[in-house]
């Protein structure tokens, strides 16, 4: 790795983060981190990183929760704008297959078909991860 590449460490204890982002930095890899969940999510979302360093013991919440949902995500923003956009709208926004439709002025079977397309794709992407 190197300056270029990015790791982000998702750490409560900030002596565990200083060393970790210390001991990359001396090999030239961009470290950063956080002591936050919340900011470490937000930070999933802004920037591109090659790893990420986490303690499954947090103390905002379980640290394996955080990777099942840090994986959701990754498989989500990795389909298509489109799909993305319509199983969001769908499964987290609950909005129905008519609603989407109306909104983007297509026919209910395409947003369907595009729905159960981008989950398969998710499911695949999730089982390989």
């Amino acid at each position: 790795m190197n300056a270029e590449q990015r790791v982000l460490i998702i750490d409560s204890d900030l002596k565990n983060c200083k060393a970790i982002k210390y001991a990359l930095t001396e090999y030239g890899t961009g470290a950063y981190y956080t002591l936050s969940v919340i900011d470490g999510i937000e930070r999933l979302n802004r920037h591109n990183y090659e790893l990420v360093i986490l303690d499954i013991s947090l103390s905002e919440t379980d640290g394996l929760q955080l990777l099942r949902f840090m994986r959701l995500c990754h498989a989500l923003n990795s389909l298509p704008d489109t799909q993305g956009r319509r199983i969001d709208a769908h499964i987290i926004l609950g909005k129905t297959l008519r609603e989407i439709a109306a909104d983007e002025g297509v026919s209910v079977k395409c947003v369907s078909v595009s729905i159960s397309r981008g989950l398969e794709t998710m499911k695949k992407y999730l089982k390989n991860f």
